[in-house]
């Protein structure tokens, strides 16, 4: 008969509050103190639990009470709002045995910190009369895993269900204006999230590591994603932003690896570097009908690949794509104006990149260290180039400058140790310092009779085997030429140049019997009979383009035509016997080549790093097959040699 007498105990109790209060109570409040101890009586009368401990929690004092059974059942009553808690009021020291939340009708508001660390509660029941929700007031209760929010819901604080980690679902009120700093962070189990229509806002860190969340729906009229709104959200894979967004922050969706697809709807957007360490985001879409592309939106993103700039882009950033080290081909359209500095720094296996006529400014270092890009068309549009916009960029060959850029700025290719031409354009006063300092493979550099100075060191440490001068001898003395380009010596100078010149750069002999020839057009004439035995045309290598065999050459030396890198095809003698070891190394363009039947043995690395050789044919005469033939050879899908 346990239950009558607990009952009467706690009827008892009761009845003692109820004297307390009602003496205590003002006559035209009575009425309503009655009412919530009435509705107390009843939830005990429906339970055989018993009561350990009560009391009042409302913002006003008595508007509010509380009552806790022993079965971890917590029931609240009243009208009115509540008060925020502390670690020494209310229900806190009893917080562990709490598995369920009963809060009646009439209650509008839940307390900050209300319930936090309730490690235990797994069910929550609220009345439709309530119309927010305080700061932290769920936070740290693990277990719940559904919560209904009533849709008179307005306000939901920051750091309300911060880290209920087994929360798998959330309906949110239908009112509600915004999602509050670190409302939902760390909810590990949260899969699918639909904003209603009422938000305006994601507040910072709102959804931050939700890494089970799978979807997430945006309302069409919501306006602002916070920085690291969705930080490490990993599950995430495809996104659509509203065009009503007008700002996503810096890293809203940071670390969210498989988030693949993103398409933003508006045309206003500011996107900070949102999308930062997103590595499976190989698409574009985040750009379309943006203006820019942010600083570091794409900072050290290793996983990008290829980047297509959506038409309406005015501004690619200061470090947009900053050592994204696995991205190989760029394309940026006429919209785009200005190229920040060290948009592009460090892209390290940038090889391909277009740009259409538009651009105006390329900052400094935009293309510093692309140490794969081996050729650049600067479009006509552009001005001005910042300081070592394509410094150390090492496969660079050969690089003009359109007659539309008045300034260059300083070391622009310097250590560029693969640049053989340089062309500098009319309009040109000043070749600035260090502008091809280390360039140690260049050769040809043309400079107009604009240019009135050349800059300390602008061709230290160089090759330089030509310069071609557009203006007279009197003109070149007249330009002022500063330290550290020792050089620009006279006998290397061709004056009076112009594109349509044609003139023998160096002649003599190669052999006892035989003559050589090489023209400013890149074309080497070799004449006569019997063996080359050395090749004078070397420090040139990289200007030869054509070469042309007349009378009886019966064999050509070794490493003859190494580095020969615009050499793209090439027809040996007929008659030498032999394909001596690295005759055409690193001759890096040469796609096709005609063997005679005359050869016999081909020597070591005889076609090493002839990288866009695609096929060859090997004929039947040929008994004896050098090591390391073909090497590097990366376009090379066809050979046939005899077994």
């Amino acid at each position: 008969m346990k239950k009558p007498t607990h009952f009467l105990k706690r009827t008892i109790a009761v009845c003692l509050t109820v004297l307390m209060l009602v003496s205590a109570a003002p006559l035209g409040e009575l009425s309503g103190v009655l009412s919530n101890l009435w509705a107390s009586m009843k939830a005990i009368a429906a339970s055989s639990s018993e009561v350990i401990a009560s009391g009042e929690c409302g913002a006003d004092g008595d508007n509010l009470t509380w009552i806790l059974t022993n079965d971890g059942v917590l029931n609240i009553n009243g009208t009115g709002a509540m008060e925020d808690c502390s670690s020494t009021s209310d229900w806190y020291e009893n917080r562990s045995i709490i598995t369920s939340v009963e809060i009646n009708e009439g209650v509008t508001t839940i307390g900050d910190f209300a319930f936090y660390g309730c490690e235990a509660l797994t069910r929550v029941v609220l009345p439709d009369s309530l119309t927010s929700i305080g700061e932290c007031a769920f936070e740290y209760c693990n277990p719940i895993e559904s919560i209904d929010i009533p849709n008179n819901v307005t306000i939901i604080e920051k750091g309300a269900f911060k880290d209920c980690t087994s929360l798998s679902s959330f309906v949110f009120p239908n009112q509600l204006v915004s999602v509050s700093h670190n409302c939902f962070a760390n909810c590990k189990a949260l899969r699918f999230v639909s904003i209603p229509l009422s938000v305006k806002s994601i507040e910072s860190d709102a959804f931050r590591e939700c890494n089970s969340l799978t979807d997430i729906r945006f309302p069409d009229y919501l306006e602002d994603i916070g920085e690291c709104a969705f930080y490490s959200c990993s599950q995430l894979t495809t996104l659509t932003i509203p065009e009503s967004v007008k700002t996503i922050g810096n890293n809203a969706f940071f670390n969210c690896v498989n988030l693949e697809e993103v398409v933003v709807l508006g045309n206003n957007v500011s996107i900070g570097n949102a999308f930062e360490n997103c590595r499976k985001l190989f698409t574009n879409e985040i750009l379309a009908d943006s203006k820019s592309v942010k600083a570091c939106s794409f900072y050290k993103n290793e996983d990008i690949s290829c980047i297509v700039i959506p038409q309406g882009i005015t501004t690619i950033e200061s470090c947009a794509f900053f050592e994204c080290k696995n991205l190989k081909s760029v394309y940026i359209p006429n919209s785009v104006k200005q190229i920040s500095n060290s948009a592009f720094y460090g892209c390290s296996n940038l090889s391909e990149i277009v740009m259409e006529d538009g651009i105006e400014t390329i900052g400094n270092a935009a293309f510093y260290n692309c140490k794969k890009m081996n050729s650049f068309e600067i479009p006509a549009s552009v001005f001005n180039i910042g300081d070592r916009a394509f410094s150390r960029c090492s496969r660079l060959t050969r690089m003009s400058f359109p007659a539309s850029v008045t300034s260059i700025g300083l070391g622009i290719f310097e250590y560029a140790d693969h640049l053989y031409e340089v062309s500098f354009c009319e309009g040109m006063t000043k070749i600035p310092d260090n502008a091809l300092n280390g360039s140690t493979s260049i050769n040809v550099v043309k400079i107009p009779n604009s240019v009135k100075r050349i800059g300390v060191n602008a061709f230290a440490n160089s090759t330089i085997t030509d310069v071609y001068y557009f203006g007279s001898e009197e003109d070149w003395n007249e330009i002022i030429i500063e330290n550290g380009n020792d050089i620009l010596y006279e006998d290397l100078i061709h004056f009076n140049w112009n594109e349509n010149n044609t003139f023998i750069l160096e002649e003599g002999t190669c052999g006892d019997n035989v003559t050589y020839s090489l023209s400013s057009d890149g074309i080497l004439i070799v004449s006569g009979f019997g063996s080359i035995s050395f090749a004078p045309w070397m420090s040139r290598a990289k200007l030869i383009s054509k070469v042309v065999f007349n009378g009886d050459i019966t064999s050509l030396c070794a490493s003859a035509f190494q580095n020969c890198i615009n050499l793209r095809d090439f027809v040996l003698p007929e008659n030498i016997d032999r394909i001596e070891s690295r005759l055409f190394y690193d001759c890096s363009s040469l796609q096709s080549i005609s063997i005679p039947d005359s050869v016999t043995s081909i020597g070591d690395s005889a076609f090493e790093k002839c990288s866009h050789l695609e096929s060859i044919t090997i004929p039947e005469s040929v008994t004896s097959l050098g090591k390391y033939l073909f090497r590097y050879c990366e376009s090379l899908i066809h050979a046939n040699w005899p077994m």
